[in-house]
């Protein structure tokens, strides 16, 4: 949680959204903090009271309507641009993506049976986001649960 409330400083996001959330964990950490939140994933857990079934490559939300967007699954992506896309879409024009990613430089990174893209360079990310219509303005490396990177995502 430190990870990314630490860089976002005086600016007061009121809506998130948790992208392949899967249960309510995300969606709780981002309501411990006072925000309104939900999660989104094609197969919430059984019981989830804050998770919705939903596609993240066509999110059923207006334009310009999440303050923050989150997703570590981005190795899950069919359409890894148009995911990007999408996010960019209902993201407001002040508001944050925070994407977290596999750290495949630090050869720790395990790729399984669920994913769907894969890269052999960070950079493949990078780019994907810059060509997308985000620019990074904070990148922090964490080991767990994965060995990844956190990155605090700001419309370009």
């Amino acid at each position: 949680r430190r990870l990314y409330f630490n860089v976002w400083g005086e600016q007061q996001y009121k809506i998130a959204l948790c992208l392949a959330a899967r249960d309510d964990a995300e969606v709780e950490a981002f309501r411990d903090f006072g925000m309104i939140a939900y999660g989104m994933d094609l197969r919430p857990v059984t019981g989830s009271k804050s998770v919705f079934i939903g596609d993240f490559h066509f999110i059923p939300l207006r334009d310009k309507s999440i303050d923050v967007v989150y997703f570590n699954s981005i190795d899950h992506s069919c359409k890894p641009e148009l995911l990007i896309q999408e996010v960019h879409r209902i993201l407001k024009d002040d508001g944050v993506f925070m994407l977290e990613y596999a750290d495949v430089q630090t050869g720790r990174a395990n790729f399984g049976n669920w994913e769907a893209f894969w890269w052999d360079k960070n950079k493949v990310i990078v780019n994907l986001v810059h060509s997308n219509g985000f620019k990074i303005v904070h990148q922090v490396p964490f080991e767990v649960p994965w060995w990844g990177i956190s990155a605090t995502c700001k419309k370009a």
